[in-house]
Parts: C-alpha cells; sequence; structure tokens
C-alpha cells in the first residue's frame, strides 16, 4: 500500500509539474500560478526562470538541505521512539533500572533517554519543517518581485512632442513609443474639453 501511495504521489507531481510548465508559456496570468507552483515544488525554479541564478542556488541548496535534516531527524526519531518502546517492555520483563545498549550510536540508555533523545529528534524534525516553510515563502515572495521587476521593465514609455506652435488647445501632438500605435496624433483642445 505504502509504494502505491508514492507511485501515485510521484505520477501526480509529474501530471501537475507538467500543467505548471505549459501554462509558463501562456500569456495570460495563470503563468504566473504555474511559475509559483514551479517554485513551491522545485526549490529556487523562480529565481532560475527569471535568470537570478544565484539566488536561486541558494534556495536551491537551503531548501534541499532543510528537507534532508526533516526526513533525517523524522528517522531518528522513529528509531529512538521504538527503542524507547523496547526498553519499556524489556523494564517489565526484566526489571527497573536497567540499561540498554543504543542501537543507533553509542551509549546506554534507559527507556526515558531513549524517549528524551527521541522527543528532542521530533523537536529538530518540526524546526526543520519550519525553517523549509519560511524559505518557501520567502522564495515565493521573491519570485513575485522578480516578475514584478520584469513587468514594470516591459511598461512602454511615451515620448509627447508639440508639432506646431501657438495655442495649446490649437496644437497637435505627436505620441511616439515602442507599441503598435507609434505616431498617434491627438489634438490638446479636445482631450482638454473631455474633462
Amino acid at each position: 500500500m505504502q509504494v502505491s501511495m508514492k507511485i501515485f504521489s510521484a505520477v501526480l507531481f509529474v501530471l501537475l509539474a507538467s500543467g505548471a510548465i505549459n501554462s509558463l508559456h501562456s500569456e495570460t496570468q495563470t503563468s504566473h500560478a504555474g511559475l509559483f507552483f514551479l517554485d513551491a515544488a522545485v526549490p529556487g525554479f523562480g529565481s532560475f526562470y527569471n535568470k537570478s541564478y544565484l539566488a536561486g542556488s541558494l534556495f536551491a541548496v537551503s531548501r534541499a538541505g532543510t528537507v534532508y535534516l526533516a526526513l533525517h531527524f523524522w528517522t531518528e526519531q522513529q528509531e529512538y521512539r521504538s527503542a524507547a518502546r523496547a526498553a519499556r517492555a524489556a523494564e517489565v520483563y526484566f526489571g527497573p533500572g536497567y540499561r540498554y545498549d543504543n542501537p543507533y550510536g553509542r551509549g546506554y540508555y534507559n527507556a526515558e533517554e531513549f524517549q528524551r533523545i527521541a522527543d528532542r529528534r521530533s523537536f529538530f524534525f518540526g524546526l526543520s519543517l519550519t525553517t523549509e516553510l519560511i524559505l518557501t515563502v520567502y522564495s515565493l515572495l521573491y519570485t513575485k518581485s522578480l516578475i514584478d521587476d520584469s513587468e514594470e521593465k516591459n511598461i512602454p514609455v511615451f515620448e509627447i512632442k508639440p508639432e506646431t506652435s501657438g495655442n495649446i488647445l490649437d496644437r497637435n501632438f505627436l505620441i511616439s513609443g515602442d507599441r503598435p500605435r507609434e505616431g498617434m496624433r491627438f489634438n490638446a483642445g479636445v482631450i482638454l474639453r473631455d474633462f
């Protein structure tokens, strides 16, 4: 059952990721949603996509490290909880006061000490997950700021120049810029009368 759940999760992730990648190439807001999904799922993706390679590398290494630490502490917590249960069962059989060999490290511990070690590993597991969540949120915010900066750079700049001299209401102006309506003309008197 556990293997089939892992396969299902992997297939679902691939399908969602492929949909998000396809939506990146569209011209709508869904491209941002796809980018944010991939940035949350793949550490540093949003920064790499926006050509911020140093930030992407830092996010990738730090987020992968926190995921590794979370898995490591989760495994150790499970192991030490199992050792604490075994030590408690042995105390029932042999009586209290015995110390047992640590199967996952060095030293001899009783059931309470095994439980304390498991609780510490559980705390570090939670700390690793919290750090991962904070880094993920920061990565998403950084990606949002990169998107906003790139969109701001693409805003067209128009230059308005008068064509003739005379009364401002009778003047024609030429608007030039980098959009299809370059060279569009308007009369200042018509525009000012509309206000």
